[in-house]
């Protein structure tokens, strides 16, 4: 099962800092995936799925709205 990796908290805006998963590696829930920065503040958002990292969809540096898929997790 395919999971979409949102940023739901991130109110409009927000840009990707840094990711700290490669596509292909094992995630666990709560895992730390990636750095966000909003206007107000910098957000790490944690994995919402044990599984594996599928694909990363938004760069570092790419600004990215709370609707947006960033990144797909393959559920196990």
């Amino acid at each position: 099962m395919s999971i979409e990796v949102k940023i739901s908290d991130a109110g409009d805006e927000a840009t990707i800092l840094a990711w700290h998963k490669e596509s292909g590696d094992q995630i666990n829930t709560g895992e730390r995936l990636v750095d966000v920065e909003t206007a107000k503040t910098t957000l790490e958002i944690e994995a919402p799925s044990t599984g594996t990292l599928k694909e990363i969809l938004k760069p570092v540096g790419e600004m990215i709205s709370s609707e947006d898929v960033i990144a797909i997790i393959d559920a196990n």
